[in-house]
């Protein structure tokens, strides 16, 4: 239970509407743009990773039963643009984060399509884990589906401004991510903004299926994997695609 108005990010503990509480997190003249919260596997740490108007990556521990309520573990500049999503993989580690020049505009300046504003990044250690081709422009909206090997791999997509959705999946020794297929309505380019896409969650029996399949370190190592069977895709123009979640088609 977390949104915030920009300034602020409120949250409440025990669904009660009135014991609704707030902190500021981002010290700056920076709005926030983007939040994601993540539970760090086989441990009690929460984590928020905060996007704002200015393009800096905040990382923020909840201490939310504390007098002190959070604490900043991070700050790093990702671009010179509007930070529209961030979506963290199964181990809380490694972050994929899309920004935007004009959020609203479906026709990318210069600026844009010379910085393909988005990335995969690793924060603990400061350094990218992917290639992020097969983007035009700003990137409007990121999903993560994470995987066990014998089943499937990790798999990104995102999505952009100029009505394109792009999948990428993670490398053989589960390093980084790379580019595989880029999707383009013919019927509506430079029309239909993608204002949003996601991996569905799997069902519980899938979730299940794949644990059985891997062993005890690597479920420690990752968290619990993703099935992310199917991909859905929001345009600006009231349309809604559905994709198969492995090959985009």
């Amino acid at each position: 239970n977390f949104y915030t108005n920009g300034g602020s990010v409120f949250y409440n503990l025990d669904d009660d509407e009135e014991s609704i509480k707030q902190f500021t997190p981002v010290q700056s003249n920076a709005y926030i743009s983007a939040l994601c919260v993540c539970q760090v596997p086989q441990s009690p740490r929460q984590l928020m990773f905060i996007g704002d108007s200015s393009g800096k990556l905040t990382i923020v521990e909840l201490l939310l039963e504390t007098p002190d309520v959070f604490k900043v573990v991070k700050e790093i500049q990702i671009f010179n643009a509007i930070i529209t999503e961030i979506v963290a993989d199964n181990t809380a580690s490694k972050l994929f984060i899309a920004g935007c020049i004009n959020m609203t505009s479906n026709s990318s300046g210069n600026s844009a399509n010379s910085d393909i504003l988005l990335r995969f990044i690793n924060w603990e250690l400061g350094n990218s884990i992917g290639d992020p081709m097969g983007a035009n422009g700003s990137t409007c909206a990121v999903s993560f589906a994470s995987g066990s090997k014998s089943i499937v791999e990790p798999r990104v997509v995102s999505a952009d401004n100029q009505g394109t959705v792009v999948l990428f999946k993670g490398s053989d020794n589960g390093t980084g991510f790379k580019f595989v297929k880029t999707y383009k309505d013919s019927a509506s380019e430079l029309r239909g903004v993608v204002k949003d896409v996601k991996f569905s969650p799997s069902s519980s029996e899938q979730a299940e299926q794949m644990l059985a399949s891997v062993g005890a370190y690597q479920r420690n190592k990752q968290g619990t994997p993703v099935r992310g069977q199917y991909m859905v895709s929001i345009y600006s123009d009231k349309r809604i695609k559905l994709f198969n979640g492995d090959d985009m088609s």
